[in-house]
């Protein structure tokens, strides 16, 4: 059982690391880098153009790390929602799966590769915040700092897996990047939306208001939905509260993770 499982892994990686060349050779990686990019420079260019500052270490920090989750939801588009629809679309299924390969290794193979190449993404758009933090004044909040680090890799756990089930289901790559983003950008921010101005309800559960921990952190504070007026209150955070963003976010990727896997097992021509 040992060796059966160990040679799963073993061709887990190697979907891995194809799938990866295949993000090279269709030029993801190139389209994406030069995406964050452009954000990064329009971030540092910006205050200066306008001869003004962040003000703070921590204030820089934290407006970049507000484009952090927004990365990571395009980069579940482009790398993850893509990732299992494209073997049936491109008919490589035809000859993948009449190898001596188990259907989860492949599933988590693939996962692999987009956790890696968006986590990758992610973590050198921090560096170069925390680099960049050089220019202001006040003190580096490491413990904030790496905080929002491991809630933005939470983060990429929770978006790819949300993305690997549209992709697990739709019969085009196109479809299940169109449905990845609809969710992301308009379903489940429409409503949290509505459930707080309306309802006053505290939409902590959402993978689109966990991450705002990113940069709470940073700030101390976060925003509160209370049952009276003025409805929304700031008070500060907590450890248990970013525990509970983390967690969040983990669930998120646990649970779709596991449906887009069953929904691949069953799928066929």
């Amino acid at each position: 059982m040992t060796a059966e499982f160990t040679d799963d892994l073993r061709q887990a990686y190697v979907v891995a690391k194809n799938e990866i060349k295949k993000f090279f050779r269709g030029k993801k990686i190139l389209i994406f880098g030069l995406l964050v990019l452009a954000i990064v420079l329009l971030q540092t260019i910006v205050p200066i153009v306008s001869n003004s500052s962040y003000g703070s270490k921590d204030n820089l920090l934290e407006s970049f790390v507000s484009f952090a989750i927004l990365l990571v939801e395009l980069a579940g588009v482009l790398f993850t929602a893509t990732s299992l629809v494209s073997e049936f679309e491109e008919r490589t299924a035809l000859v993948l799966f009449t190898k001596p390969i188990k259907k989860w290794s492949i599933f988590i193979g693939k996962l692999m590769a987009s956790m890696m190449a968006v986590g990758a993404f992610i973590l050198i758009y921090y560096v170069y915040a925390a680099i960049l933090t050089f220019t202001e004044p006040g003190s580096f909040s490491t413990g904030a700092f790496v905080q929002s680090l491991a809630l933005a890799f939470c983060a990429v756990f929770g978006v790819c897996g949300v993305s690997m089930l549209f992709g697990s289901f739709a019969k085009k790559g196109s479809t299940a990047s169109i449905l990845t983003l609809v969710f992301f950008v308009l379903l489940i921010g429409l409503i949290s939306g509505l459930l707080q101005t309306f309802a006053h309800i505290d939409t902590w559960w959402s993978i689109n208001d966990a991450p705002g921990y990113l940069g709470y952190v940073f700030t101390g504070i976060r925003p509160e939905v209370i049952d009276v007026s003025p409805y929304v209150v700031d008070v500060a955070i907590t450890t248990a509260d970013i525990i509970r963003a983390g967690a969040v976010l983990v669930l998120w990727g646990v649970i779709t993770n596991i449906a887009a896997f069953f929904i691949f097992r069953r799928r066929d021509f």
